[in-house]
C-alpha cells in the first residue's frame, strides 16, 4: 500500500470504529432474569435459533451472562439470579458492577416458577402481574399474619419510604402478555403441554399482585392470609397492616400510579419482589412473568417434582415471543425509555 493511502484509510477505520462504538452505545439493552439455570435454558436456545450462538461475560460470584445483538437498535442479555430472595438483591446489583456500561439494562424482565395462591387458578397457569409485594419481614404471631416492610428510596419522592407493593412496568408487561397467546400457539409448546398430561389450557392472568417471601412456603393457612393481606384494594382496611400509612404512597404504589381497581394475589416466590426492588433503584423498568408448579400448600413439593420442569419450558415459550415484542417494538422505533418507564409510541 502506498504511502498517500495510508493515512486515509487509517481514517476511515478510525471513522467506522468511532461509528460501531456509537451505535453499539447507544443500543436499547434489555436484561432477563430467571431464578436458575433451568428456567433460562430453553429460552436461550430458543434466542440462539433466533439470532445465533451468544457473546459470554464471566461476572462475580459466579454469575454468567449471555449477551445477542438482536438489531441495530437492540441488544439482549439473560443471567441468572439464583434462587433467594438474598440472591434476587445481589445478582441485579452485581449486573452494574460487572458489565461494562453498554451491556448495562434499560429495561428488564424477570421470571420463574411459583407457587398458585389464586384461588381458581391451576397449576402452569401464568401471572403477568400488575405490582410486586414484599412479604420478607412478615410476621406470623397471637393476632395472624401482619406483612413488614423493606424501607426503599423512592426517587421521585427524594426520600425513604415503607414499600408495600411495587408496580412492575404497564407497557413492558402488555408485551410480555401479547407473547403468551403466541407462545400457546407454538408447535413446540403444543408438544409440551400435550406430554404434561394436563386436561385443560393455561390460563393468563393480568392484573395480579405477586407476593415475594425469604422463604419456602407449602401452608394452607398462610397462603390464605396472603391471598387477603397482599391484594390491592381501593377500600383497603389499613389496621390489617403495621405500617405507617400515607395516601400519597398508597395512590402511588411506589414508582407507579394506582388504577383504583381490586388486584388479587396470583402466585408466590423468593425472588420477583427482590429483583423488581434492586432494578428500580438504578430506574430501570421491570415486568415480571410467573407460571405456577405447584400450589404452595401442603402437596407443594410433591408438585414441584412433578410439574417443576415443564413450568419452566412453558416459562421459556412465553418469555421467547414476549421478548420478541419488546424487541420489535425497539427496532421500529415505537418502545423508548423515559426516566424509568418504557413507553410506547
Amino acid at each position: 500500500m502506498s504511502k498517500k493511502l495510508v493515512l486515509p484509510v487509517l481514517l476511515l477505520a478510525l471513522i467506522s470504529a468511532i461509528t460501531f462504538i456509537g451505535v453499539a452505545g447507544d443500543k436499547v439493552v434489555i436484561h432477563h432474569t430467571g431464578a436458575f439455570s433451568g428456567e433460562v435454558q430453553l429460552l436461550n436456545e430458543l434466542i440462539a435459533d433466533e439470532y445465533g450462538e451468544p457473546s459470554v461475560l464471566h461476572g462475580k460470584m459466579g454469575r454468567t451472562y449471555y449477551i445477542w445483538e438482536t438489531g441495530k437498535r437492540s441488544r439482549l442479555v439473560t443471567s441468572i439470579t439464583k434462587v433467594s430472595m438474598h440472591n434476587a438483591v445481589l445478582s441485579p446489583a452485581l449486573i452494574f458492577q460487572t458489565l461494562p456500561e453498554e451491556y448495562e439494562p434499560d429495561l428488564a424482565t424477570h421470571g420463574g416458577i411459583c407457587g398458585a395462591v389464586l384461588e381458581e387458578s391451576n397449576i402452569m397457569d401464568i401471572y403477568a402481574p400488575y405490582a410486586v409485594a414484599f412479604s420478607a419481614q412478615g410476621l406470623y404471631g397471637p393476632n395472624g399474619f401482619k406483612p413488614g416492610t423493606t424501607t426503599t428510596w423512592d426517587p421521585n419522592q427524594d426520600k425513604f419510604i415503607d414499600p408495600l407493593w411495587i408496580r412492575t412496568d404497564g407497557t413492558l408487561t402488555d408485551l410480555l402478555a401479547e407473547g403468551v397467546q403466541e407462545a400457546k400457539q407454538d408447535p413446540g409448546f403444543q408438544d409440551l403441554w400435550e406430554e404434561s398430561g394436563l386436561p385443560y389450557q393455561p390460563t393468563l392472568y393480568e392484573g395480579v399482585v405477586h407476593v415475594s417471601s425469604a422463604y419456602f412456603v407449602a401452608n394452607d393457612e398462610l397462603n390464605a392470609q396472603w391471598a387477603k393481606l397482599f391484594k390491592i384494594d381501593p377500600n383497603l382496611d389499613k389496621s390489617n397492616y403495621n405500617v405507617n400509612w400515607d395516601e400519597k404512597d398508597l395512590s402511588r404504589l411506589i414508582w407507579g400510579p394506582y388504577d383504583g381497581k381490586v388486584h388479587k394475589v396470583g402466585g408466590l416466590a423468593m425472588e420477583s419482589a427482590a429483583v423488581v426492588w434492586t432494578l428500580r433503584q438504578y430506574n430501570v423498568p421491570v415486568a415480571v412473568l410467573r407460571y405456577p408448579s405447584d400450589k404452595a400448600r401442603s402437596e407443594a413439593e410433591v408438585q414441584i417434582q412433578k410439574f417443576g420442569q415443564t413450568a419452566s419450558a412453558v416459562g421459556g415459550y412465553s418469555f421467547y415471543y414476549g421478548l420478541q415484542n419488546i424487541i420489535e417494538a425497539i427496532e421500529s422505533g415505537r418502545l423508548s425509555v423515559d426516566n424509568g418507564r418504557a413507553v410506547l409510541n
